[in-house]
């Protein structure tokens, strides 16, 4: 089953909060590689996720996202 944007917005939001992000949008693209692109401040990030990623159980993707938020972090 896919996962939709607004599934993708919380999994992400609830690794976001972690590392200080409070405003938070992420959608799937279709991508030809995989991908993550992003944008952000301080307080939000917006996140490109390719769209293989979409039937990924949220395991890990949450793993995924902590690991990205710890380098974005540095």
């Amino acid at each position: 089953m896919c996962m939709t944007n607004e599934e993708l917005t919380a999994v992400v939001a609830k690794v976001a909060r972690a590392y200080g992000y409070n405003d938070v949008h992420a959608e799937f693209q279709a991508f030809k590689e995989f991908r993550i692109r992003w944008s952000r401040t301080y307080t939000w990030i917006s996140m490109e996720v390719s769209d293989y990623l979409n039937t990924a159980p949220v395991k890990v993707l949450d793993s995924l996202l902590d690991t990205l938020f710890q380098k974005i972090k540095g």
